[in-house]
């Protein structure tokens, strides 16, 4: 669980900028002892109505994400370890983030089509687990995109 309000700030540049930037870091960072490099795959839900993507095209002040996410190795892309199901939220320039560690091995998920049973069903099944009063209407997320 991230610290209630912590601030996120996002960084774009151009892609020619990838070697300077990560030169940057790298001097200045230390790699993360646990998992120093690898391959991030997400699978985003949102309601039949597109309720989370009209609220980042809007720019709208608050904002909820839900996604599940795994790791796998950067250079085969082999999955690691098990799922983590997410719900981001963020309220202006603040944002918590509830993550929960799944018992759904990545690799069994990595070879799941979006459309399918074990996917669509995640979201029930797992909010589940999160505090209640959520304002999430699990019944009504769907799988909307996959991206890596």
């Amino acid at each position: 669980l991230m610290p209630r309000g912590q601030r996120e700030t996002k960084f774009p540049f151009d892609r020619r900028s990838v070697g300077h930037v990560l030169g940057l870091l790298s001097a200045r960072l230390r790699a993360d002892p646990v998992h120093p490099t690898n391959r991030i795959h997400s699978i985003y839900f949102d309601t039949p109505g597109w309720a989370s993507l009209e609220e980042k095209r809007n720019s709208d002040l608050f904002k909820t994400k839900v996604r599940v996410r795994w790791y796998a190795d950067d250079r085969t892309d082999e999955p690691r370890g098990n799922c983590f199901f997410e719900v981001k939220r963020r309220e202006g320039g603040r944002r918590t983030k509830e993550r929960i560690r799944t018992d759904l091995s990545a690799t069994r998920l990595a070879a799941s089509p979006l459309g399918s049973s074990l996917v669509r069903e995640l979201p029930r099944r797992v909010l589940k687990s999160l505090a209640a009063g959520s304002s999430l209407e699990t019944g009504s997320l769907m799988p909307a995109m996959e991206i890596s």
